[in-house]
């Protein structure tokens, strides 16, 4: 179990986390154009590509924007749903 406890990570993605700022893009290694892993990381308010050393993407960065297109769909639909559960 990843944890931050009094500005201490503990684990692989609670490190990861503190170290960008908790920007959850570099938990999302995509594959470029070139088929070389990135991750996209806010400097300064500009985002910047990054390549990634060690670690292999597994989708590109379209497919990540379908992912997130699915998932906000979903929780659209369960929000309005769980609202029509209320009603009754």
């Amino acid at each position: 179990m990843d944890f931050i406890l009094n500005g201490q990570a503990s684990g692989d993605v609670a490190t990861r986390l503190l170290a960008c700022n908790f920007d959850v893009r570099s938990l999302r290694p995509y594959i470029g154009r070139d088929e070389r892993s990135y991750v996209n990381v806010d400097r300064g308010g500009v985002i910047n590509a990054v390549p990634m050393q060690n670690a292999t993407a597994t989708l590109r960065k379209d497919d990540w924007k379908i992912l997130d297109d699915a998932m906000a769909k979903y929780k659209k639909i369960a929000k309005h749903g769980g609202e029509k559960l209320e009603d009754k």
